[in-house]
């Protein structure tokens, strides 16, 4: 979550219009795009990087044997 810090604020900045965005200058399209980038990069490095979202091949609720090893193969989110 820390990552996307500089395209949120740059998403409320132009929400809250203290930033302006000209979407037909350079500047405005470098804007967009390098906000697109990062919010990407911060995506693919989450998905990869991140904890398995879904453990197949397994009941992902055990009601007997409570050990740690069962708690490890339920759904884990990303964040």
């Amino acid at each position: 979550m820390a990552n996307t810090i500089a395209a949120l604020t740059f998403i409320l900045a132009v929400a809250l219009r203290m930033e302006t965005v000209n979407v037909r200058s350079k500047r405005g399209i470098g804007k967009i795009l390098g906000m697109g980038i990062s919010l990407a990069g911060v995506m693919t490095m989450a998905l990869y990087k991140g904890p398995a979202l879904l453990n197949k091949g397994h009941a992902q609720i055990h009601m007997k044997g409570n050990t740690l090893a069962d708690h490890e193969n339920w759904l884990k989110g990303l964040f």
